[in-house]
């Protein structure tokens, strides 16, 4: 567990690195280069954290005969009212694994679509513009990241009372205030754009200032994540925890 813990952990350094990066950039290629790695390194976290709720649970098996025993969980509120509770287990956890990683995908996907379409002026030989596939991407990316979140809020429900003495919530709250609440942030800064609160300024495009608002405002924002994960993950926590080092899964940082 120790090596996807601190995985997480490196959220904090690569967001305020490359924030702080883009922040001094002169070229929006590089910005959205670096907006790239941010959502690489946004699809890692998502992966790293599920595979840390397995591992916490004691593993793919463990967890999915744990889940067998359990009742079957509703929807939350609206789904519940128009679909029938789910059964828990094996497809369970295919299911909202998937739901969860198809996140791992899609974000850095769309990040290389809008690099190539700001190089090349448009995708398909200028078929799409520019804006088109900014548009498209902020959809699927919208899409992406509710299911992807909702798929981790149940897979957190059902395993609450097994990963219990690992205190998950706060873990759960930690990755999502980082990893899902920028992503939000983005969404209001650029619907500000078209409402006109944000408008051009001479030599300061409304999308310039977007970027640099929300760079700062990560920058800022990390100060807090970092003290925040200083507590939800504190070392204390595992002082007694025997399976915290596996020998026999000794990876390297980033494989």
């Amino acid at each position: 567990m120790q090596v996807r813990i601190v995985r997480i952990l490196g959220m904090v350094p690569v967001y305020s690195i490359t924030s702080w990066l883009s922040l001094v950039s002169t070229t929006n290629e590089f910005r959205l280069t670096l907006d790239l790695i941010r959502d690489l390194y946004e699809a890692f976290v998502i992966y790293n954290f599920i595979s840390l709720l397995i591992r916490m649970g004691g593993g793919w098996r463990r967890t999915i005969f744990y889940l067998e025993d359990q009742p079957r969980a509703p929807h939350f509120f609206p789904l519940r009212l128009c679909l029938p509770p789910v059964q828990l287990g094996q497809t369970f956890m295919i299911l909202t694994r998937a739901a969860a990683l198809q996140f791992v995908l899609i974000k850095p996907l769309n990040g290389l679509l809008l690099l190539i379409a700001h190089k090349e002026g448009g995708l398909f030989g200028g078929f799409l513009s520019v804006s088109a596939v900014k548009r498209i991407a902020a959809i699927t990316d919208n899409l992406s990241i509710s299911a992807a979140l909702y798929s981790l809020v149940m897979l957190h429900t059902a395993l609450h009372n097994l990963l219990e003495k690992y205190h998950p919530l706060p873990k759960f709250w930690a990755v999502k205030m980082v990893v899902f609440f920028s992503f939000w942030q983005g969404v209001v800064l650029n619907a500000m754009v078209k409402v006109g609160f944000i408008t051009d300024v001479e030599g300061f495009p409304a999308s310039a200032q977007v970027s640099g608002i929300q760079d700062v405002l990560i920058c800022l924002e990390m100060v807090v994540a970092a003290l925040c994960h200083t507590v939800v993950f504190s070392w204390r926590e595992w002082q007694d925890v025997d399976d915290l080092y596996d020998e026999a899964e000794k990876k390297p940082l980033i494989a």
